[in-house]
């Protein structure tokens, strides 16, 4: 206990492999209902897309983007409510794919969307993946960020591709929000 209120652990997301190539994405918060991803887009042997994301916000400190609208108690468009059954998760989905209702209040995500891709391409690149892109120094000057900026994201890239990597069928990775949850976010139905 602090100042005598109860300690609380913030949000928890969990990345966990579900078949070969599937993972699902769970999210525990406080002060809002638990969420699932279920299949999580983009998937890759070694950073899947969301995963990528997790990173990428917690390394440029994007409170605004993708999961930080879920630690304001949104959904981001993309997550469901985790107590709903799957058959009305897939309805839902399928309703707000033919009509988006409101605008994304993560006003990061754009951004994070941009930086996932330059840190994807920059990882490639440094474990010989992909060669360097012809275009990579235009590419951070558009959006902002100095070639250090994405060097210095690469190690915890690393390590967390290689947590994932190793990780069975029905095995899971979980990660702390670094920041507190909030009020405000996209509310989930």
């Amino acid at each position: 206990m602090r100042n005598g209120s109860s300690y609380r652990r913030g949000m928890q997301v969990t990345f966990t492999r579900t078949a070969e190539r599937r993972y699902r994405v769970t999210v525990d918060r406080e002060l809002a209902p638990p969420l699932v991803m279920d299949p999580g887009p983009g998937y890759d042997p070694y950073l899947p897309h969301d995963l990528l994301h997790f990173i990428v916000e917690c390394h440029w400190e994007l409170r605004n983007g993708i999961f930080g609208q879920l630690a304001a108690g949104g959904d981001a468009h993309t997550f469901e409510l985790a107590d709903q059954p799957r058959d009305r998760r897939q309805a839902r989905r399928r309703t707000r794919r033919s009509s988006r209702r409101n605008s994304v209040s993560g006003a990061d995500i754009a951004l994070s969307e941009k930086l996932a891709g330059v840190a994807l391409t920059a990882w490639l690149v440094h474990t010989g993946r992909l060669p360097m892109p012809d275009d990579a120094e235009t590419a951070l000057g558009e959006i902002g960020v100095t070639e250090a900026e994405v060097v210095g994201i690469l190690g915890r890239l690393d390590e967390s591709a290689s947590r994932w990597h190793a990780l069975a069928v029905g095995e899971s990775l979980t990660l702390d929000w670094p920041w507190p949850e909030r009020r405000g976010g996209r509310r989930t139905a």
